[in-house]
């Protein structure tokens, strides 16, 4: 008797771990960078600038705690490749926007939103 009741916790606990327990890799934080804004203004010293409004999203489940990416802006003259290090926390199922700053090299320079490329991205 003691042995049955051994055998059928044992297939108890057994099936509660593996249908209880996901994939790992589920939980590592998963997101999404997207560009939806290029706008571009001479300073004071008519120096040129483009200005691009990003968003961070977090596609997983697990809360994002830092984010960086690469990405390669293309103007009609240049290319300028950066990376981004934004140490914003971001909860899962939400979002964060943020601005980039490149300065360019030539003040008749012109850039596009589709010129800017996300080249890699790692969520913390």
């Amino acid at each position: 008797m003691c042995r049955l009741v051994f055998l059928f916790l044992v297939v108890i606990a057994s099936c509660a771990v593996m249908s209880g327990c996901e994939d790992a890799s589920s939980w590592a934080p998963r997101g999404e960078v997207k560009f939806l804004d290029l706008a571009e203004k001479l300073d004071a010293q008519n120096a040129k600038t483009g200005i691009l409004s990003y968003s961070i999203t977090n596609c997983g489940k697990s809360k994002i705690s830092g984010s960086v990416f690469a990405f390669t802006l293309s103007t009609d003259k240049a290319k300028y490749r950066y990376t981004v290090v934004d140490e914003n926390g971001i909860s899962a199922g939400t979002f964060i926007y943020g601005r980039f700053s490149v300065p360019y090299v030539a003040n008749d320079e012109v850039g596009k939103l589709e010129g800017a490329v996300v080249d890699s991205v790692q969520f913390q």
